[in-house]
């Protein structure tokens, strides 16, 4: 049997995972009060603290003091403990159905990468839960009806064999470019030339992964009404882009001072994000999503094979800021590691249990406002992670 027929969406980039999956924090109207909602996950060393109170919690909104007038134990999916304090009718009920994105931006197949989906499906996928595939080729639509069609352990199987078919089709783009790369090394050319080509190649290499800012802040607004708790989990490998000396290119009377490609390289490896980076961790703080970077290092036999013998450069530290500050923003887990099983398992632990504090915003202003928000639980030094804030719309 096959997996029932989903949508293929076109190629994402790093980028559009984030431009696809965004959905900023709708306010809570009941009876005419707004309710901020608030997933806060508490942490006494790597253990989750599940037996807190609705006074344990302090919440701030700009440094002021907020009452929080309900608390929800969230355990996956299903509500474990509430409270409430003052007019129980203004407090909402939290929608707890589920939607899990996972994203693969990585450049080789693995077991490691194997036993992630395998744990995933035997001990993280709910039954209502919604599912999001994205490959370095093509996106993966389920939804809980979907699922409930074939085995899980075969749905993981097929699964598998298509995410390994398509990194490696990801890959082959990524090395052809390398041999572009070595290629034009080797030509008997003018430098400037072959400079120029070779600005064309690191180019390519760097858009790769290119990230709009406009269109992330563009589909946060389409997405806006979607209900439900929204976890990403972003597999994102670390990666090499080739520089050389000017003095390969057969010219060694070349000043000392331009017998590299530093300042080249500078200009062309830079992944930065389109967009005030601030605001875009603002709309991520806003949004009523989980994102987990898991961010992929490669040990140096690897890391060999793969550029075979080429000078590189480590590129990858822009795109582990943004992502970094995105995860932390939203409340998520950001692990660097070169198990993608073991950083998933802790990301996915970590994202299962949470309380859901709602409070009402004293002299609320739809003033369109970031308002930054800190949850604190009272006279203890516990871990505390939530989204950072929202806009006041």
């Amino acid at each position: 049997m096959k997996i029932p027929k989903i949508p293929t969406l076109a190629l994402l980039s790093v980028g559009a995972f984030l431009i696809l999956f965004l959905d900023p924090q709708e306010l809570r109207h009941a009876v005419g009060v707004v309710n901020v909602e608030v997933p806060v996950r508490v942490f006494d060393g790597e253990r989750f603290v599940d037996d807190l109170t609705i006074k344990d919690f302090e919440v701030f909104e700009n440094g002021k003091p907020q009452k929080i007038a309900a608390l929800y134990l969230i355990r996956k999916a299903n509500i474990q403990k509430k409270e409430t304090s003052g007019d129980a009718a203004d407090k909402p009920a939290p929608k707890t159905g589920r939607t899990i994105v996972m994203q693969f931006e990585v450049l080789g197949p693995s077991p490691k990468l194997d036993e992630a989906l395998d744990f995933f499906f035997d001990q993280v996928l709910e039954p209502k839960d919604s599912l999001i595939i994205i490959t370095p080729r093509a996106t993966y639509r389920f939804k809980p009806e979907a699922l409930a069609r074939l085995p899980r352990k075969e749905i993981a199987r097929q699964l598998k064999a298509k995410l390994r078919k398509d990194i490696l089709a990801g890959a082959r783009e990524y090395k052809k470019l390398l041999s572009d790369f070595r290629d034009t090394l080797k030509l008997s050319i003018d430098p400037d030339q072959k400079l120029f080509m070779l600005q064309d190649v690191i180019r390519q290499l760097r858009d790769r992964i290119g990230i709009d800012g406009a269109s992330l802040r563009r589909t946060a607004q389409t997405l806006k009404a979607l209900e439900g708790q929204k976890y990403v989990f972003l597999f994102y490998e670390k990666e090499l882009i080739p520089s050389a000396s000017l003095g390969s290119f057969g010219d060694e009377s070349l000043p000392a001072g331009e017998s590299n490609l530093d300042d080249m390289a500078a200009a062309e490896m830079q992944r930065d994000l389109t967009g005030n980076p601030k605001t875009i961790k603002q709309i991520f703080s806003d949004a009523s999503i989980t994102v987990h970077f898991i961010f992929l290092t490669k040990s140096a036999s690897d890391i060999e094979d793969e550029v075979n013998g080429l000078e590189t450069k480590d590129v990858s530290a822009s795109i582990y800021n943004i992502f970094n500050d995105m995860a932390r923003a939203t409340g998520g887990v950001s692990e660097a590691s070169g198990n993608p099983f073991a950083a998933f398992q802790k990301a996915a632990t970590a994202t299962e249990n949470y309380y859901l504090l709602y409070y009402v915003p004293e002299s609320y202003q739809a003033d369109g406002k970031f308002k930054e928000i800190q949850v604190r639980v009272k006279g203890k030094r516990f871990r505390v992670t939530n989204r950072g804030g929202y806009f006041a719309n």
